[in-house]
């Protein structure tokens, strides 16, 4: 798990690799959090190109949760196919889930985080 801390300048996160392909099996994760507890943290995907094999499944996705913890009722989304998008938590805290398969890859995903106020 690696930890980020949200400002209110955007940073980059990125797969592993990106902007060459990410590796099978790759189990990542990444807590953002904003030091303020009044901020809440916006998230934009820039680039989202995950290898699956187009059976309506996704065998690699993204994943972002409200908090810091994943549960059903947490889940903010879950992302494979190629999309731009923007997040809001409702707190100061963002878990990023990135998962891939055994079998096709692809360059993975940037995405922008900062935080904002609200």
């Amino acid at each position: 798990m690696g930890y980020l801390t949200a400002r209110s300048t955007a940073q980059t996160l990125l797969s592993p690799g990106y902007p060459d392909n990410y590796e099978n099996n790759e189990n990542c994760g990444w807590l953002i959090s904003t030091s303020d507890s009044s901020k809440k943290i916006q998230v934009e995907i820039v680039s989202l190109q995950l290898g699956n094999w187009g059976g309506g499944e996704c065998e690699d996705y993204i994943q972002l949760a409200d908090g810091k913890e994943r549960n059903s009722a947490s889940v903010l989304g879950t992302w494979c196919d190629p999309v731009q998008f923007q997040v809001k938590t409702s707190g100061q805290h963002l878990l990023v889930t990135f998962v891939s398969d055994a079998h096709v890859t692809g360059p993975g995903f940037a995405l922008k985080y900062y935080h904002i106020d609200e």
